[in-house]
């Protein structure tokens, strides 16, 4: 039986970076996956939605950047859900999705940074979120897992042959070995907006859509 194994990167995407590009591809070469889908929050609720472009600007963005890439696509499913943007109800979307179209034969892996998983207490319905999909967690350079490794067993989870393994239907916990590029999408709009040169951090495509729209300045 062929499983198909199924990423999903959420985030703001604003603008989408070479460092969410670097994150999908060590996932997916890295947990064996079959695709990454890429999916922009419509309003997520740990930001001031006042200071983020439009959805349809940050889709546009993220179809660009992916654009002809293997193992790459978009899901638009955010904008249409109720806002604000809470990642169980998402998935919850998304499950109801996969099973009609792959039946039982599908595994959801969700991919974050280990910074902001660190968060996850703070999440709407946190266990159902560790019970629904398998993690993926990339780490910055420089990050100590003394913290994760805290939080982990706190929630269950033991060290076991490459990943974190808990026994109470949480599904298993990766941790990527390749760090992506240090990026960050507000420094990136404040170079913009002072007129800096981005071309190291952002695919042309989405450099020049940025340009035609204005946008950041």
């Amino acid at each position: 039986m062929t499983v198909n194994k199924i990423g999903l990167l959420g985030g703001t995407f604003d603008p989408v970076h070479y460092g969410h590009l670097q994150l999908a591809e060590s996932a997916l070469a890295e947990c064996a996956l079959d695709k990454v889908v890429f999916i922009p929050a419509a309003e997520p609720p740990h930001k001031n939605t006042t200071a983020v472009s439009s959805f349809d600007h940050r889709l546009a963005m993220l179809e660009l950047a992916t654009l002809g890439m293997k193992g790459f696509e978009c899901n638009a499913i955010e904008g249409i859900l109720p806002k604000p943007s809470y990642t169980i109800d998402t998935l919850r979307v998304l499950q109801k999705h996969y099973r009609k179209k792959y039946h039982n034969d599908y595994q959801l892996y969700f991919m974050i940074g280990a910074d902001a998983f660190m968060e996850i207490l703070s999440w709407k319905s946190y266990r159902d979120v560790l019970r629904a999909v398998h993690i993926i967690l990339s780490r910055r350079k420089g990050y100590k897992g003394e913290r994760l490794a805290y939080l982990l067993k706190s929630l269950g989870y033991m060290a076991s042959q490459g990943c974190w393994h808990a026994d109470d239907g949480q599904k298993d916990i990766y941790i990527l070995a390749r760090t992506p590029g240090e990026q960050s999408s507000s420094t990136i709009r404040t170079m913009i907006a002072q007129g800096q040169s981005v071309e190291q951090f952002l695919p042309p495509s989405v450099i020049l859509y940025i340009e035609k729209h204005k946008l950041y300045q």
